[in-house]
């Protein structure tokens, strides 16, 4: 994003040569280092916003009480960018993995169901500075309102994993992360989670 948070307008609202300074948090993929998302300029070849000093904390998710929700609208990326670390504005982290694809396919943002796509054999780490208690999934549909929950295939460790049509729910984690995973052997949509919101509850 660019000065006060606002989206780019066109490739040449940026140039070659400019000076930047940027708030976000870095993550390495394949060994080389990017920004995660929602990072945003805080100065543009010398001139600011204004305003108070950013904060390094991510600015993904909306707490409620020991609740933090994120949506993946919410990640304000274009149509099949890839999803990799989103850090969430308590320090929690998700970091999306191709874990055992077969085809190399990792997860990625589609307006298509507004979700991010998880494919099996895909995995979903959550780390945080606190005790989960549990987490839930809200999966989405497709044109055809087939519903992504990966058809009730979900491993998570540790956890306990239950699925109805449109939510994966995972309790009894009582630890600071966990891992999700696609387990299914179906193909297409049945396939695949269709990850629309993630809510993580922290033990009290």
């Amino acid at each position: 994003l660019g000065l006060q948070q606002a989206k780019f307008s066109a490739q040449t609202d940026l140039s070659v040569g400019d000076e930047v300074i940027v708030c976000g948090k870095f993550t390495t993929y394949n060994g080389i280092f990017q920004f995660t998302y929602n990072n945003y300029l805080v100065s543009l070849n010398g001139e600011t916003a204004g305003g108070d000093t950013p904060s390094t904390e991510g600015s993904l998710g909306e707490i409620d009480g020991n609740t933090i929700t994120l949506t993946a609208t919410a990640l304000g990326v274009e149509n099949a960018t890839d999803v990799t670390t989103l850090t969430l504005q308590d320090g929690t982290t998700l970091t999306f993995d191709a874990g055992t694809n077969s085809y190399g396919n990792s997860a990625k943002y589609y307006n298509t169901g507004t979700s991010i796509r998880m494919y099996p054999g895909n995995t979903l780490t959550v780390t945080a500075t606190k005790t989960i208690a549990s987490i839930t999934i809200t999966c989405g549909a497709n044109g055809s309102s087939v519903v992504g929950n990966a058809s009730g295939d979900v491993e998570a460790n540790p956890g306990t994993v239950a699925t109805d049509d449109t939510t994966i729910s995972v309790t009894g984690i009582n630890a600071t992360g966990t891992t999700i995973t696609d387990t299914s052997s179906a193909t297409g949509i049945a396939s695949q989670i269709y990850l629309q919101s993630i809510a993580i509850t922290y033990a009290e």
